[in-house]
Formats: structure tokens, sequence, C-alpha cells
């Protein structure tokens, strides 16, 4: 039964990756149900990338994509901080002015 879920289970994975080749993900499940998930994972290898289809970004790029915009959106929360800082300080001092005259 195990043997049964893991090859399964090792069969989605193998159409999850296929999901940007030429045979697309239904392909590459029904080959590893078949087959066998290695002979599918082998599979990958040997198919070309689906017509039309964007290559796949490096994790490295994703990566960095991500730090760039954690950083756009530090900056945001810190202008936003500095507006908010600015009013209230303002705020203040016009409250002071009021109760001393």
């Amino acid at each position: 039964m195990e043997a049964l879920i893991l090859w399964i289970g090792s069969s989605i994975l193998v159409a999850y990756w296929g999901r940007n080749r030429s045979v697309g993900p239904w392909g590459f499940l029904l080959f590893s149900l078949v087959f066998s998930p290695v002979v599918g994972a082998l599979g990958l290898f040997v198919a070309g990338p689906r017509p039309g289809a964007a290559p796949p970004a490096s994790d490295v790029v994703r990566l960095a994509f991500a730090i760039q915009s954690l950083q756009q959106s530090s900056m945001q929360q810190q202008a936003l901080l500095d507006q908010v800082y600015t009013e209230l300080k303002a705020a203040r001092g016009d409250q002071s002015s009021r109760t001393s005259a």
C-alpha cells in the first residue's frame, strides 16, 4: 500500500515538474503512472520546452526580485512612518502652543 502511494505521489511530482514541457503535466502523469516515475523523470530531460512558453526564472532571479520588493515595501513603510511622525509632531506642537497661551 505504501509503495502505491509513493508511486502515485512521485508520478504527480513528475507531472508538476513537466508542466512547462512539450508533453505537458497530464502526459507526464500518465507516462509516469504507466511506466514508472523514474522513467517519467528521465523523460523530463528528453522533452523540450513547451512552444511559446517563457523560460522558467532561476531561483537566484526570483530571490533577487523578492529582496527588491521587500526593500521597496520597507522604504514605503518608512516614508509613511516619517509622514505620520511629522504630523504627530506638528499636532503636539500645535496643542502645546494652545495650552501655553
